[in-house]
Formats: C-alpha cells, structure tokens, sequence
C-alpha cells in the first residue's frame, strides 16, 4: 500500500513551510506518508460503512484492525539518522531474559534527531 524512493531534505531556499512541497524526501518520510494517505482514506471507509475496509469497529466503537491484515516493512538500505548510527558493530548485552541494552561509545547521542542536510 505504500512504496518510497529518495534520499534528500530540502533546505534554505527551496524548504517550503507553506506545505506547497515535500520538505524531506527520505524514502521511509514519503511510504510514511503514502501510508497515512491509504489510512486516511481506510477510515473513510469505515465512516462510510463499507465492508471493504481494513478496519472494523470493536465493542467500544473504536477502530481496529480486521483480524487477517498485516503490514510489514521492507527496507533495501539502511536509513539515515539513529538507525544508521546503531550499525551491526554496535553490542547488545542483555539486560534480562526480554530486555537488551545498547552499549556505545557515547551514549549520549543515542536517541537524538540526526537530519541529513543538502540543498535542493
């Protein structure tokens, strides 16, 4: 339901805070937001009362998944930013049975935003 290719963020002159353009172009940014699109367009569905939706509503009358959909992801290159600062070199040291922990060499920097900038 959603496909994307791109490696760029748009800067200085050419960032656009208006929302008339794509800022970032990554390729998981734009089959995040094809996703949202097929979900947006899901739930209209289901307001619609179309049997043909993903969703179903529960006994609360929220939203939910129908029993049988699945999505999975596939990527063919690692990202940028943190997912591809914790590189496969990185140790993981349980910390109990269901809980790992990362050790780096500067664990401060885990977790923080990393953009790539270029302009265009």
């Amino acid at each position: 339901v959603a496909v994307g290719s791109g490696t760029q963020c748009a800067t200085g002159q050419h960032l656009s805070l208006s929302g008339e353009a794509v800022n970032d172009c990554h390729a998981e940014i734009v089959a995040r937001r094809s996703l949202k699109r097929f979900f947006y367009a899901e739930i209209e569905r289901i307001l619609r009362d179309d049997e043909s939706s993903i969703f179903e509503r529960d006994d609360a009358d929220t939203l939910v998944l129908k029993r049988g959909v699945d999505f999975h992801l596939y990527i063919s290159t690692a990202p940028c930013g943190d997912s591809a600062l914790f590189g496969a070199g990185i140790d993981v040291k349980p910390v109990s049975p269901t809980t790992h922990r990362l050790h780096r060499e500067n664990p401060k920097t885990q977790g923080l935003l990393h953009t790539d900038r270029k302009s265009g």
